[in-house]
């Protein structure tokens, strides 16, 4: 449940983040490398048990997401990266709200 709440969290706070500690870029690159298999991971664990729609919403909403997020590595400008960084975040929350929503117990 950690992942659920902490990692989306971590990505929305993680421009200000990097401005305030003085963190390297690399840190966002490292934050990416861990969205991907919690996402993974946070479907995974009903995917058999939902309905094919549901599985194309919320594959869409994740993929979406996790493009904005690594789409956010590459731009010149802080506040593209802001921008990216926060909708992909969002994205993700989205996805991890609609498949708790879905009723389906975890396997």
């Amino acid at each position: 449940m950690v992942h659920c709440v902490g990692l989306p969290l971590i990505l929305l706070a993680m421009p200000g983040l990097l401005t305030a500690f003085n963190w390297p870029e690399e840190v966002h690159v490292f934050a990416v490398c861990l969205a991907i298999p919690a996402s993974s991971l946070a479907v995974y664990s009903r995917w058999r048990k939902l309905y094919a729609a549901q599985r194309r919403s919320i594959i869409t909403m994740i993929v979406m997401g996790l493009s904005l997020l690594i789409g956010a590595l590459f731009m010149r400008e802080e506040w593209q990266e802001t921008v990216l960084t926060v909708c992909g975040s969002v994205a993700l929350i989205s996805a991890h709200v609609m498949n708790m929503r879905t009723g389906v117990p975890a396997a």
